[in-house]
C-alpha cells in the first residue's frame, strides 16, 4: 500500500510543481506551441508542396510525437541530475520504498503530466492553423509501447547522469538526433529500430492508411517488431542505470549510508 501512496503523492507533488510556478508552465507550454508556428511558417514560405494532402496533419502528428520524445527524455534525466547535483541523490537510496521504485514513478508521473501538457498544446496548434487531427484510439497503444524505449534511453542518460552530473547539452544532441532519424524511412537505416519512437511513427501513418482494427494492428510486421525492439531498449536502460548506479557507489559519487 505504501507504494500506491507514495505514487499518489509523487504525482501530486508534479502536479503541484506546476501549478506552483504558473508562469513556468504557461510558458513553457507557449514555447512549444511557438516552435511549431515558425516550423509551419517556414514549410508554408519555402516547401508548401510538402504540405499537400495531409501534409498539415502529418506535421501535427511528427510535431507532437517529436515533443513526447524530447520532453521525456529531458524530464527524466534532469531528474537525476538535479538530485545528483544538489546532493539529495543519496537519501533517496534508503528510503524505504527503494531507489528503483522512485525512479518508476517519477517516470510514470511525468509521463502523465507532459501528456497533459501534450493536449493543450495540440488543441492550440489545432486552432492556430485550422487543421485537426482525427483521433484514432489505437494511437494510444503505439505510443504507449513506443514510450517504453523513450524510457529506454532515459534511464541510460540518467544513469549517465549519476556519474556526469550536467549532462544539458548531451540530452539536446540526443534528442534531436532521434528526431531527425524518425523522419529517415527504416528502409534505409536499419538501425532505426534502436531508437525511440522509430516504428512508432511509421505505424501511426500505417493507422491511418490502413484503418487497422486492433487485432489487425498487433499482427502487424511493424508492431510486433517495435514492441520487440522498445522492450529490449527498456531492458538495456535498465541495466545500464543499474551499472551507473553501483560505479556511483564505488567510486563515491552518491553517499551509501
Amino acid at each position: 500500500m505504501r507504494y500506491v501512496r507514495f505514487f499518489i503523492f509523487s504525482f501530486y507533488k508534479e502536479l503541484l510543481n506546476k501549478i506552483r510556478y504558473p508562469i513556468n508552465t504557461v510558458f513553457g507550454i507557449i514555447g512549444w506551441w511557438v516552435i511549431f508556428l515558425l516550423l509551419f511558417l517556414g514549410i508554408n514560405i519555402f516547401g508548401p508542396s510538402l504540405f499537400e494532402g495531409d501534409g498539415q496533419v502529418n506535421l501535427i502528428k511528427g510535431y507532437i510525437l517529436w515533443f513526447m520524445v524530447m520532453a521525456n527524455l529531458q524530464e527524466i534525466s534532469d531528474f537525476i541530475s538535479e538530485e545528483t547535483k544538489i546532493g539529495t541523490i543519496s537519501f533517496l537510496f534508503v528510503q524505504p520504498i527503494g531507489f528503483s521504485w522512485i525512479v518508476f514513478a517519477k517516470v510514470i508521473n511525468k509521463f502523465i503530466i507532459i501528456s497533459l501538457e501534450l493536449v493543450i498544446i495540440l488543441f492550440a496548434i489545432m486552432l492556430s492553423i485550422d487543421k485537426y487531427v482525427v483521433f484514432n484510439k489505437l494511437y494510444v497503444v503505439v505510443v504507449l509501447v513506443s514510450m517504453l524505449s523513450i524510457w529506454g534511453w532515459a534511464l541510460i542518460l540518467g544513469g549517465i547522469s549519476l556519474l556526469i552530473q550536467k549532462i544539458d547539452s548531451i540530452v539536446s544532441i540526443i534528442s534531436i538526433t532521434f528526431s531527425l532519424i524518425a523522419v529517415i524511412p527504416k528502409e534505409k537505416f536499419y538501425l532505426k529500430i534502436i531508437f525511440p519512437f522509430s516504428y512508432g511513427m511509421d505505424l501511426i501513418y500505417s493507422i491511418d492508411a490502413n484503418m487497422y482494427s486492433i487485432m489487425q494492428l498487433i499482427r502487424t510486421r511493424e508492431f510486433i517488431m517495435g514492441t520487440v525492439s522498445s522492450l529490449a531498449i527498456l531492458l538495456f536502460g535498465l541495466f545500464v542505470f543499474s551499472l551507473c548506479k553501483k560505479t556511483a557507489i564505488r567510486k563515491g559519487i552518491i553517499g551509501y549510508y
